[in-house]
């Protein structure tokens, strides 16, 4: 039986109905938070997104390869009980940070012994999505998605950085258990980021409705940056080497990145007409 993923990448986002609901706290804000502005430019600084003598943010666009692992949560699940597993062979992410942002995951998944191959790619560009049977071909509607999977583009190490400066007075800065705190809204969900000593993006939450599991926690947690691009195409922008999601707890996905291009690369996101018809029918 065919099952859907839902993982990261930025990334791989499924229907979870995202909704508006307090973020877990990690322990009680200090008295004293520390300057919002300060820390939007610290931790844009520590991902090396600012260039020139003005400082100004230089990433537009970004793409990631990888391998890995992912689990998925089967219907009727029970705690306790396995997880449906899948190995990742190849995935592709390709990500647009100019409003209204788009995002397209490119992944090939088969079962733990490397049998039944199987691909999937998901798309998002502002308030449309949907999948493609080919690279930018073949699209069919997946308007469900749209919110969700604009959240797991959000919630990558940049666009935390983008959507907390974005969302403006919303954005609040506080500090929990000696590390720094970014809560901001994406949409009608908040999301909350924590910073390490680096002041780079450690882990990021947030509240959503999984199809299986209903409201619980979507945790995402990044280690080992670095620039992972090509010999010869070095930009010093970070990204991170290992990227981890957890739905509810539950392991779901687990990258080891092996390729990056930060160099703004040519990425477009252009809607299919079938997908505006069904964006406008709904």
């Amino acid at each position: 039986m065919r099952t859907k993923a839902f993982a990261i990448v930025a990334v791989i986002a499924l229907s979870l109905s995202t909704t508006i609901a307090p973020v877990a706290q990690g322990g009680a804000p200090s008295a004293s938070a520390p300057d919002l502005k300060a820390t939007l430019r610290n931790a844009a600084e520590a991902l090396v997104m600012l260039r020139g003598a003005e400082m100004r943010d230089s990433i537009s666009t970004m793409e990631f390869w990888a391998t890995g692992t992912m689990s998925v949560v089967p219907q009727g699940y029970k705690p306790g009980t396995p997880l449906l597993a899948f190995k990742i062979t190849a995935y592709h992410g390709a990500i647009g940070y100019d409003p209204p942002g788009g995002m397209r995951v490119d992944f090939t998944r088969t079962n733990p012994n490397g049998a039944m191959p199987q691909q999937q790619i998901h798309v998002v560009a502002g308030k449309y999505a949907w999948n493609e049977a080919k690279y930018g071909m073949n699209a069919t509607p997946a308007m469900e998605t749209a919110n969700d999977r604009l959240l797991q583009l959000w919630m990558t190490p940049a666009g935390v950085v983008k959507a907390a400066r974005n969302a403006a007075d919303k954005t609040k800065v506080s500090v929990e258990g000696g590390k720094t705190v970014l809560t901001f809204p994406v949409g009608t969900t908040m999301v909350k980021a924590t910073l390490n000593a680096r002041n780079l993006i450690d882990r990021v939450e947030a509240r959503v409705n999984h199809p299986v599991l209903g409201d619980t926690a979507l945790e995402a947690t990044y280690s080992d940056y670095g620039d992972w691009n090509e010999a010869g195409y070095k930009s010093d922008v970070m990204f991170p080497r290992h990227i981890v999601q957890k739905v509810g707890g539950l392991p779901m996905l687990d990258l080891t990145i092996t390729k990056t291009n930060t160099q703004n690369p040519y990425v477009v996101f252009p809607v299919p007409d079938n997908v505006e018809k069904a964006a406008a029918s709904r």
